[in-house]
C-alpha cells in the first residue's frame, strides 16, 4: 500500500464530495471483499496513468486551454497544471538523448517538444520516436509511397550514413521534413465550405491508399468481426446500463446484412482535424498513419463525424451545426470517391458500431466516464437514426 493524491485518481465531483466529510488526512480505501489482486495490477494502473498524463500534455502542446483539458479529463485545473509541469520536466530530461540522436543527421538545432513522441527541429524538420519497429516501418512505407503519388505528406530524411531511421537501446527515430501549417483546434469557427473540402481531402487520401494496397502489407481488420467478437463479449461481460442489448443485436444483424457489400481498402483509422494540416486557410498535409489498416472505407467518414460529437473535445460541434455539415462532408467525399448506395445505407449502423467499440474498450480499461460519454453519443444516434439516414442518402 502507498500514498496516492486523491486528485490524481478520483473524479473531481467525487473528490469535492469527500472533502465535505474529511480534509488533510490519509484515507485508506480497502479492497472489495473476496477480491484478490492479480500480478501486475499496480503496473497496469501506473501505465494507464502515464498514458493519460501524456495525453494531457499532448493537448497542452496543441494549444488547448487548461480549463478545456480539465473538463475533458475530469480533473481540477490545479491538477492539470501539475501534470503538465511534471511532463515538461520529463521532456527536458529527454532532450539530451534527442540531441545525441540528431547528430546522425548532422543537426545541432535545439529540439522543441510538439507531442510526447514528436519533436520540432528548427523550422525544417520533425523527429518522431517509435518503440515498435513494425509501426515505424509501416509509417515509413506509407510516407514514401504517398510521396511518390505527389500527396502532401512529410518527406523522410536519410541519415548521414544513408539509413532511413536511427535506433537506440530504448527507441527508434524517424526524421521527416516539416510541412507548412498546423492542425485546427476550434471546429465551431469553420464554415460549411470547409467541410465540403475536407470530404474531398479524405476522398483523395483514400484514392491514394488504393495504390498502397499493392505496395505493402498491412493490418487486415474487420469491424464486423470485432462487433461479433470482443465487442459483443464485452457488452455481455460489463452489461452497462446505457446499452440496450436488443438494440445491439439489431445493429449487429444489420451490419451482417450489409458488410459484404461495403468496399474494403486501406484506411487512415484515426481521422480527426488534428491529423490534417492547414496553412493560411488551405489544406497543406496529411500526418500520422500509425493506426492505418484495411477495413471498410466508410469507417473513416463515420469516425470523423463521431469525433465532432465529443463534448469535451476541442473539435466539438453543437447538434444543429453537426447536422448541417454531415451532408457537406459526405458530398465532398462523393465528388472524389463516389459512394455506393449500400455505403450510404450503412452509415448509421457503422457509427453505432464504432460507439459500441468505444464503450467496451473504455470499460475494459476501467474508464467509466469515457464509456458513458460514448454511450451518450450512441443514444444521440439512436434518437436521430431516421434524420441521419435521410441526410446521407
Amino acid at each position: 500500500m502507498k500514498y496516492v493524491n486523491g486528485r490524481d485518481v478520483l473524479p473531481e465531483k467525487l473528490f469535492e464530495e469527500i472533502q465535505n466529510y474529511t480534509q488533510g488526512l490519509y484515507l485508506y480505501i480497502p479492497k472489495k471483499s473476496g477480491s484478490k489482486k492479480n500480478w501486475g495490477d499496480s503496473t497496469y494502473i501506473k501505465k494507464e496513468l502515464a498514458l493519460r498524463n501524456r495525453e494531457i500534455y499532448g493537448k497542452f502542446l496543441e494549444g488547448i486551454s487548461f480549463g478545456r483539458i480539465a473538463e475533458k479529463f475530469h480533473l481540477s485545473e490545479k491538477s492539470i497544471r501539475r501534470i503538465i509541469l511534471e511532463e515538461k520536466r520529463k521532456m527536458e530530461e529527454k532532450r539530451e538523448v534527442i540531441q545525441d540522436v540528431l547528430k546522425e543527421w548532422n543537426l545541432d538545432e535545439v529540439p522543441v517538444a510538439m507531442h510526447h513522441t514528436t519533436w520540432g527541429i528548427g523550422e525544417q524538420y520533425v523527429l518522431k520516436e517509435y518503440t515498435e519497429r513494425s509501426t515505424l516501418k509501416r509509417n515509413l512505407t506509407f510516407l514514401r509511397v504517398l510521396k511518390e503519388q505527389n500527396l502532401p505528406v512529410p518527406e523522410v530524411v536519410q541519415t548521414r550514413k544513408g539509413s532511413w531511421y536511427v535506433e537506440t537501446a530504448e527507441a527508434m527515430y524517424l526524421l521527416t521534413g516539416r510541412l507548412r501549417g498546423r492542425s485546427l483546434v476550434n471546429s465551431e469557427m469553420l464554415e460549411k465550405p470547409f467541410f465540403v473540402e475536407f470530404g474531398r481531402i479524405l476522398g483523395k487520401l483514400h484514392r491514394a491508399f488504393e495504390i498502397c494496397d499493392h505496395a505493402m502489407s498491412f493490418w487486415q481488420n474487420s469491424l464486423l468481426e470485432e462487433m461479433s467478437g470482443w465487442i459483443q463479449e464485452g457488452v455481455e461481460k460489463f452489461n452497462p446500463s446505457y446499452v440496450n442489448k436488443e438494440e445491439f443485436q439489431k445493429v449487429l444483424t444489420r451490419l451482417e446484412e450489409l458488410y459484404s457489400k461495403l468496399p474494403k481498402q486501406l484506411i487512415h483509422r484515426d481521422v480527426h482535424l488534428g491529423n490534417f494540416l492547414f496553412y493560411e486557410g488551405e489544406f497543406s498535409g496529411y500526418i500520422d498513419f500509425d493506426l492505418s489498416q484495411s477495413n471498410i472505407r466508410i469507417f473513416d467518414l463515420c469516425y470523423f463525424m463521431l469525433g465532432l460529437l465529443i463534448k469535451e473535445d476541442s473539435h466539438f460541434l453543437e447538434e444543429k451545426k453537426w447536422f448541417e455539415i454531415l451532408p457537406q462532408v459526405i458530398n465532398g467525399y462523393n465528388e472524389v470517391n463516389p459512394l455506393l448506395k449500400d455505403e450510404r445505407d450503412a452509415v448509421v449502423v457503422v457509427m453505432k458500431s464504432i460507439e459500441y467499440l468505444f464503450i467496451v474498450y473504455f470499460l475494459s480499461v476501467e474508464d467509466e466516464k469515457r464509456a458513458q460519454d460514448a454511450g451518450n453519443v450512441l443514444h444521440f444516434l439512436e434518437r436521430n437514426t431516421d434524420r441521419i439516414e435521410e441526410l446521407v442518402r
